[in-house]
């Protein structure tokens, strides 16, 4: 990732200036310790989900936020960088209060290597089409970004204050709902007791655009208040807040597909049919580029967040028709 970045970085931001894209290299540099760290977060946390064990795994993730707080008011010379700090220290308290709560429950923390055993070659064979399904989806947020790179200056600020507000509900509750899921959806795959995963699987459903889709409308009412109260003071003005409050708004159109998805991708994974998902990314990406650049002609940076909804519309329905398809399999 480092070597490429003088490669890929100019080709991502077309719009930027000597200045700005010197910064973003910058940026990236100080970055990376996140992917290491993030790699050991997410197998300690693992590990305590699968005992269902969730409190410490969904509590940790706070460090980042609040140690990056502190680093913003305590410092002020370091600008931009007090964030990347935030993160990566975030990362390091994360890791360590995870690990200590697994070494008190008898896990050896040092990695080991135990030859091609069964086990890792089942694990290899789910990860490399999830890794390449992973990929395909990350991908997408880079193409919005490049598309919206050839927008008007501002465009690629604005599509990241639109997402910003939208993020957080969606990413609590998948991140709960999947976490909290997936071992009860495992334990009834290993039983294939299909007939009451497609019963919790159907409840869940409804549950989640039961209570979705009204804060969908309640975020497309009050968007333009939200984006006032939260971003409107210094150099964001009166028209940014218009144009933020539009794409805030395409993009709540997604929340009920985007969580109902990760509901299916978690029971698609239990039930080891992992390159259903990279398929299913590969429809995605194809449809993400094709719907931001058809709207892009007709209403600018808005149509990249309409996208985006789309596409998780489509996610959505492909997911759900394959659990239908694997149902009649199993006559259910």
């Amino acid at each position: 990732m480092l070597i490429a970045a003088p490669v890929y970085l100019p080709w991502i931001a077309v719009s930027f200036s000597n200045q700005k894209l010197e910064l973003t290299f910058n940026l990236l540099y100080a970055m990376t310790p996140i992917i290491l760290l993030s790699g050991i977060i997410i197998i300690w946390g693992a590990i305590l989900n699968a005992g269902e064990k969730f409190a410490l795994a969904a509590i940790t993730p706070i460090f980042a936020p609040i140690i990056t707080i502190i680093f913003v008011l305590l410092i002020d010379s370091w600008g931009i960088f007090n964030l990347i700090a935030g993160l990566i220290f975030g990362a390091f308290a994360e890791a360590i209060a995870l690990g200590i709560v697994l070494k008190r429950q008898g896990f050896d923390l040092i990695p080991k290597l135990y030859g091609f055993n069964p086990h890792l070659r089942q694990v290899i064979n789910q990860y490399i089409p999830m890794l390449a399904g992973s990929f395909l989806i990350c991908s997408t947020g880079i193409v919005d970004q490049s598309m919206a790179a050839m927008l008007p200056s501002g465009s690629v600020a604005a599509l990241n204050y639109g997402n910003r507000v939208i993020a957080l509900p969606i990413t609590l509750a998948s991140t709960a709902l999947s976490t909290a899921v997936i071992p009860y959806f495992s334990k009834m795959v290993s039983l294939q007791n299909w007939r009451q995963v497609n019963q919790t699987l159907k409840k869940y459903i409804c549950l989640i655009f039961l209570i979705t889709i009204p804060a969908t409308v309640i975020f497309i009412s009050f968007s333009q208040l939200i984006v006032q109260i939260l971003f409107q003071r210094g150099s964001f003005s009166a028209d940014d807040t218009s144009l933020v409050a539009q794409i805030q708004s395409c993009f709540a159109l997604q929340i009920p597909f985007y969580i109902g998805s990760i509901l299916l991708v978690r029971l698609i994974s239990a039930i080891r049919y992992n390159h259903i998902l990279m398929y299913g990314a590969v429809i995605s990406l194809i449809c993400n580029i094709a719907f931001n650049y058809l709207f892009m002609q007709t209403i600018g940076v808005v149509g990249i967040a309409l996208s985006t909804s789309c596409v998780y519309a489509i996610s959505f329905a492909f997911l759900l028709y394959f659990w239908w398809h694997f149902l009649r399999r199993q006559k259910i």
